[in-house]
């Protein structure tokens, strides 16, 4: 017999089992303004400017995540790195291969926005370039689920100054771009789409968008020119010619803006290009230049499901399906995005007089990410023996985006709001 109340609590269940997909974003960032990933060198002085072992350069592993069930704030979320998976590459080899820990190197590990952040503290000598890459695992803790996070691109670079040699370099010498990790084409998508509101667009300008900028350093000596000096003109060409191009031309629409020190590039327009930066005197001499590759990297398509494949059943009179998309362990929520998808419907049919089943005629279906149609146009029987069929995608990647022209070719359309049109 009890002689005081009793207090008890239920199992605990969760009221949700399934949440929207993370979309994770990791881009190489240098976080110390005062100390560029590009350095100068006088060698006969033994000089550097900034000088890493005063001044170290830091780069952040920038890893940003989108939400859209906003459990998780929008911003960075280094904190979310796990402390004791951060991977650094120089080259490709493991840094601590290639460089000492606590001379050359430090990792940050805490729960700051710079958990992750490789602190360098080494020189890099005129002609060595050091090509740096992260990976590092980032915990979902609303599902448990680890995610891979890697982030590349990055080179840290010295040119000699020695004496009053002009010179110049990039911040960036190569720029990939893989379509299924541009958070702002899927962002751009959406609000088309209506699903969701406008406004937002600089939050999703990134090292992984298709907008990108590249900033040109040039330097005299030891000083870095912020001024062309009188006479001088940068231009931008193909590699091996001297023919200057135009930004938004329909030859060459990746070029958005050629103007000192930053030349932008929209990545949709092309597979793969090899530019040059050139720095022309007045009387038409290439004083100094730097190279400029843009190439495409799409993430392998890993799965691509038919999501149904259960029976008929009495009665139904309309039939619906939909693909499962995923590149690696990333889910792709908006696959026509991305991809041509057709679908296609084959009753497998009796045949009285070979008396066995075989396909009938391939019936083509809609394109996109989804199909719908009649039960009775999928050419089945009623009964039992009768009512097979198959369902299936063809699904090839997009190509590049192009400039949709009228008839001529010559005469770009625009939308009312006088955007140019692309496809």
């Amino acid at each position: 017999m009890a002689n005081k109340k009793r207090t008890f609590q239920s199992e605990r269940k969760h009221t949700r089992l399934d949440f929207s997909p993370l979309v994770i974003t990791c881009e190489l960032v240098c976080t110390t303004a005062d100390s560029p990933t590009a350095q100068t060198a006088n060698t006969a002085l033994g000089q550097y400017e900034p000088d890493r072992s005063v001044t170290p350069t830091i780069i952040r592993p920038q890893t940003t995540v989108n939400d859209p069930d906003g459990i998780y704030t929008s911003g960075i979320n280094n904190h979310n790195l796990a402390s004791d998976q951060h991977a650094w590459f120089v080259n490709g080899t493991p840094i601590a291969k290639v460089w000492k820990e606590g001379t050359d190197y430090t990792i940050i590990k805490d729960s700051s926005d710079d958990n992750g952040s490789l602190k360098i503290m080494r020189n890099i000598v005129p002609g060595e370039v050091a090509t740096l890459a992260y990976q590092g695992m980032f915990n979902d803790f609303r599902t448990g689920t680890n995610y891979v996070v890697n982030g590349s691109g990055m080179a840290l670079t010295t040119t000699d100054k020695g004496g009053n040699k002009m010179a110049c370099s990039v911040d960036c010498e190569q720029l990939a771009y893989d379509p299924l990790k541009d958070e702002l084409a899927l962002y751009e998508y959406l609000v088309a789409e209506g699903i969701e509101k406008a406004g937002q667009r600089d939050k999703f300008v990134n090292g992984k968008s298709y907008e990108r900028t590249v900033t040109i350093t040039l330097t005299q000596g030891t000083s870095t020119i912020t001024e062309l000096p009188k006479g001088m003109t940068m231009r931008l060409v193909e590699r091996g010619k001297n023919t200057a191009l135009a930004a938004g031309t329909l030859e060459h629409p990746e070029i958005k803006s050629v103007a000192f020190p930053k030349i932008g590039f929209d990545m949709r327009f092309t597979w793969q290009q090899e530019f040059e930066v050139q720095f022309v005197n007045a009387s038409g001499k290439v004083e100094t230049s730097a190279g400029i590759s843009l190439i495409r990297d799409m993430s392998y398509l890993t799965q691509h499901d038919v999501a149904r494949g259960n029976d008929i059943v009495p009665g139904q009179q309309r039939y619906y399906n939909y693909g499962i998309f995923a590149a690696g362990d990333q889910p792709i929520q908006y696959p026509e995005l991305y991809y041509d998808i057709q679908w296609w419907t084959q009753a497998r049919v009796y045949d009285p007089s070979t008396k066995a089943y075989k396909y009938a005629e391939r019936i083509e279906r809609q394109a996109g990410a989804s199909m719908e149609c009649s039960v009775e146009s999928l050419g089945i029987g009623f009964e039992k023996n009768l009512c097979w069929f198959d369902v299936s995608m063809d699904i090839e990647e997009r190509e590049p985006a192009a400039v949709l022209t009228a008839a001529d070719a010559g005469t770009v359309l625009t939308d009312d709001k006088g955007n140019v049109l692309i496809f």
